[in-house]
């Protein structure tokens, strides 16, 4: 059985790691700044925000293993399994825009009746 756990943490890891290295930067006035996003290269902030999701995953996937609760092919499997699901899910979200639309719309609902 693969880890859910490695499952979800390799998930979101896939699906965060291109936000985490964004290259661009916006001012207040919501204009690119003259960095090294204009460059093309990832900002001092984004290396650290990806050396910290990078850091977090890795210990989620070496935790599962190390506190017995799964073998390194369950976790791996797990890890593969979270892969296909991210990259699906992304494949599914640029493919059909309505999805974010439709979901935003759910997630602002269920927060104004819950939290008001």
């Amino acid at each position: 059985m693969p880890s859910t756990h490695s499952t979800a943490l390799t998930f979101y890891f896939i699906y965060l790691l291109p936000f985490a290295l964004s290259t661009s930067k916006l001012s207040a006035t919501g204009r690119a700044t003259a960095t090294a996003a204009g460059l093309g290269l990832p900002t001092p902030l984004s290396l650290v925000a990806a050396s910290g999701l990078i850091a977090y995953w890795s210990a989620g996937l070496w935790s599962r293993k190390e506190l017995g609760y799964h073998t390194w092919e369950q976790v791996f499997g797990g890890a593969a399994y979270g892969t296909i699901l991210a990259l699906g899910w992304k494949a599914a979200w640029k493919a059909y825009p309505a999805i974010g639309e439709g979901l935003q719309y759910l997630i602002d609902t269920v927060w104004r009746t819950v939290i008001g």
